[in-house]
């Protein structure tokens, strides 16, 4: 059975984009295709840093630390990783 989203109950209901800045980048193999683990933080809570795991393709290129991104949850789980808009 799946655990209730502890991470973000109240993304859980309904889809949103929320502000983000990326705080590390780890890249590795898994059956020789490669993907990121990346860890970023909210910008409405940057002292507690999140971590997803992606294909390589699946990111905007050339992705970096302190890079403003945009997380999309879909009912509680990360949906999409996009650069932010610049302002």
């Amino acid at each position: 059975m799946r655990q209730p989203n502890r991470c973000c109950p109240e993304r859980t209901v309904r889809s949103v984009d929320v502000p983000a800045r990326v705080e590390g980048l780890r890249p590795f193999l898994l059956h020789g295709e490669a993907w990121v683990q990346l860890f970023y933080s909210h910008l409405d809570d940057p002292e507690q840093i999140r971590s997803e795991r992606f294909s390589r393709a699946s990111l905007p290129g050339d992705l970096r630390v302190g890079d403003a991104i945009v997380v999309f949850y879909l009912l509680g789980a990360v949906a999409s990783i996009r650069r932010a808009d610049p302002e």
